[in-house]
């Protein structure tokens, strides 16, 4: 867990300053969907959908592969929806607050969500089981 919350804080420093795409370049942070990050991203498809249009950016550092959606139209509505999903689908709120976490085949994933001046902001996290 320790890893887990030191990958996300270098993560949400990077994530200001750019994206990193799947091989590990700067990449510039897309407007994107769903459905075509799960379709790069095969470790989201353990989460609930994000029904709503978002900016999305990949890291991984630390064994921990990492993808986090900030939609700038977001309201606490929408978040609120999302941890309903969250916790419908099987996750359990974790030791940190606003993190949710569920182990799939001893793989561990968790999403950190918050919202921030309009905007909803959630880290999708994922490290394999040891």
């Amino acid at each position: 867990m320790k890893r887990i919350l030191i990958a996300f804080i270098i993560a949400l420093s990077a994530f200001s300053v750019c994206g990193c795409s799947k091989d590990g370049t700067p990449d510039n942070i897309l407007e994107t969907a769903w459905d075509k990050a799960v379709a790069e991203y095969p470790f989201l498809s353990n989460f609930p959908e994000y029904k709503y249009d978002f900016q999305g950016v990949h890291t991984s550092m630390l064994g921990v592969e990492q993808y986090m959606i900030v939609d700038r139209s977001g309201s606490s509505e929408i978040l609120d929806e999302y941890v309903a999903s969250l916790v419908a689908a099987g996750f359990a709120e974790g030791d940190l607050d606003s993190t949710y976490v569920k182990v799939i085949g001893g793989d561990n994933y968790s999403a950190f969500v918050q919202f921030s001046s309009g905007n909803v902001i959630i880290t999708f996290m994922y490290e394999k089981g040891e």
